[in-house]
């Protein structure tokens, strides 16, 4: 069932398309509060990490930066999800989904590892599928800004979606594809020792 989405633009769509006209007057610390909140995620600090992400949020719109717009805006997404609020989930995945089509050459490899990461837990493999594909084009499209926080290198960006896009083939039931997937990510990254290829 596809959602309705409002006529009336939402607050980051609307902020966005105004500050899109013209470039940053100063240097988002959008970045910096990103990387803190992916830290703080990562050592399952949530409420820590919600706070960090809304201050990315924040910053990212003062300075018209559009990927880290989205890329704050997956990370509190992603937060929602995993708290099962699904009022939350409903609000920035429509306002994720109205940037991305505005702005579609703007959007960061890791929204799109963030909407496979959603349709996932909504068990809706196929989308989920594409999504970790679209993400590891992106990178290797543009491996230098994939990612407004630059947390990860593109090597690890694509890890990771490769990890989950395993994942989302044998829970398709793709067993063998999953595999085959899985031993290739192994040989082309694992002597790198990434974190995602070796928990495989």
């Amino acid at each position: 069932q596809k959602k309705k989405k409002s006529k009336s633009a939402s607050p980051a769509r609307a902020t966005a398309r105004s500050q899109a006209k013209s470039q940053p007057k100063s240097k988002s610390v959008a970045p910096n509060w990103l990387q803190l909140a992916q830290l703080r995620s990562e050592k399952c600090e949530l409420k820590e990490a919600q706070v960090a992400y809304v201050m990315a949020l924040e910053a990212a719109k003062r300075a018209g930066d559009l990927r880290a717009t989205m890329e704050a805006i997956s990370g509190l997404l992603r937060l929602a999800s995993e708290a099962l609020d699904e009022k939350a989930v409903e609000t920035w995945d429509m306002e994720l989904d109205e940037l991305m089509a505005d702005y579609p050459r703007q959007v960061p490899a890791m929204a799109w590892y963030c909407k496979g990461v959603i349709a996932r837990h909504r068990s809706e493999y196929a989308s989920a599928q594409r999504s970790f594909l679209r993400c590891i084009r992106a990178v290797r499209k543009d491996p230098k800004h994939h990612s407004a926080s630059h947390s990860l290198t593109a090597e690890e960006a694509i890890a990771k979606a490769w990890v989950m896009l395993a994942t989302t083939l044998s829970q398709r039931g793709h067993a063998r594809r999953a595999q085959w997937l899985a031993e290739e990510g192994r040989r082309g990254y694992g002597s790198k020792n990434l974190r995602a290829i070796n928990r495989m």
